[in-house]
């Protein structure tokens, strides 16, 4: 599978199966954080949360 990112920001990626124990990651297309805000608004179950936290943590200390 292929995926075209054509607007820049932040993008959530989930592993369907695996989602509540934390299976996601982050796509950040062109160095823009301007949706940094609404990603983190986003409610995540499980594990997913704890993960997605630590991900946006990470990307606001680079």
């Amino acid at each position: 599978m292929r995926v075209t990112f054509d607007v820049p920001g932040i993008y959530g990626h989930i592993c369907l199966p695996h989602y509540e124990w934390g299976m996601v990651g982050l796509i950040v297309v062109g160095n823009d954080l301007s949706n940094l805000k609404a990603v983190k608004k986003i409610r995540h179950p499980g594990s997913a949360r704890k993960t997605f936290r630590a991900l946006l943590k990470e990307l606001e200390a680079a």
